[in-house]
């Protein structure tokens, strides 16, 4: 038995890659991590605090990320696969490498936002961090 690590982020690459990681885990009898990575909370240039304002958004924001992401893994497990939810704060590649590695996983499946191409050459991409890395 392998385990997959399938990276989403509530974006238009989330349902490709769930398709992807359902498929190769019904087909090897795998168990699957669905691994969501929030990014760092920002500083405040300047501010001892973020207001408070902010940081209740930010806190309601990530409840329902949390909420959404245990959602879609009780989905999975109706459908007879063994899947747990992990939402992470940091950088989005430093986290999924980090997080691959401590759970011993043997594929990740994530997907690719299709930036432009001088984007990635200039700032890089997590997809080719992961890939670099993994």
């Amino acid at each position: 038995m392998k385990t997959i690590l399938a990276c989403i982020d509530f974006s238009e690459t989330t349902e490709p890659v769930l398709d992807v990681a359902i498929r190769l885990a019904k087909a090897l009898d795998d168990t699957m991590y669905l691994l969501h990575v929030v990014p760092p909370e920002p500083d405040f240039v300047g501010a001892v605090e973020a207001p408070v304002d902010m940081r209740e958004r930010r806190a309601k924001e990530l409840r329902q990320e949390h909420r959404d992401l245990q959602g879609r893994a009780e989905k999975l497990e109706g459908l007879g696969i063994t899947c747990e939810g992990l939402m992470v704060e940091g950088v989005a590649h430093e986290k999924i490498i980090e997080q691959a590695r401590r759970l011993e996983v043997d594929v990740i499946v994530m997907g690719s936002h299709g930036l432009e191409r001088i984007y990635d050459i200039l700032i890089g991409s997590t997809t080719e961090s992961v890939l670099h890395n993994a």
